[in-house]
C-alpha cells in the first residue's frame, strides 16, 4: 500500500473509471494528460528515482490506441523493475526528493487536473 493512496492498481482503476465517464474525450486530451502526469513525476516529490543510467525515468511511455472506437492512452514505465522500485517503501534512493509510490502519488495528487485536461479537450 502506498501512503494513504491505495495500491497502484486501485489508484489506476479509480482514475480509469472517471475517465471512461467523459463521453466525448479526445486523443489530444488523453495525450496532454499523460504528458502532464510525466512532467509532474519529475518535478513534484516523490520524484521518479534514478540510477546511474536513468533507465527507469527514461522508460516512460505513452501509447495512443483506439479501443472499440474510443480514444485510449496507455502509459507507464517499461523498465522491468519499475513496479518493484515503485512499491519499495523504505528504500533509500539517491535522487533528492525521489521515493516509492511516485506514480500512484502523482495520479492521486493530479486526479482532478488530469480529468480537467481531458474534459477541456473533449468534443462538444
Amino acid at each position: 500500500m502506498s501512503a494513504g493512496f491505495g495500491t497502484i492498481d486501485q489508484v489506476i482503476a479509480k482514475l480509469n473509471q472517471a475517465i471512461t465517464q467523459i463521453e466525448e474525450r479526445t486523443m489530444a486530451g488523453l495525450i496532454e494528460a499523460a504528458a502532464f502526469l510525466r512532467y509532474d513525476m519529475d518535478t513534484t516529490p516523490p520524484l521518479i528515482p534514478v540510477g546511474k543510467t536513468e533507465n527507469l525515468r527514461l522508460s516512460w511511455t505513452a501509447t495512443s490506441v483506439y479501443n472499440k472506437g474510443r480514444p485510449t492512452v496507455i502509459c507507464g514505465f517499461t523498465a522491468n523493475y519499475a513496479r518493484w522500485v515503485h512499491d519499495n517503501v523504505g528504500a533509500k534512493f539517491t535522487r533528492p526528493g525521489s521515493g516509492a509510490n511516485f506514480f500512484s502519488a502523482a495520479l492521486n495528487r493530479n486526479h482532478k487536473v488530469i480529468l480537467k485536461i481531458i474534459r477541456d479537450k473533449a468534443k462538444i
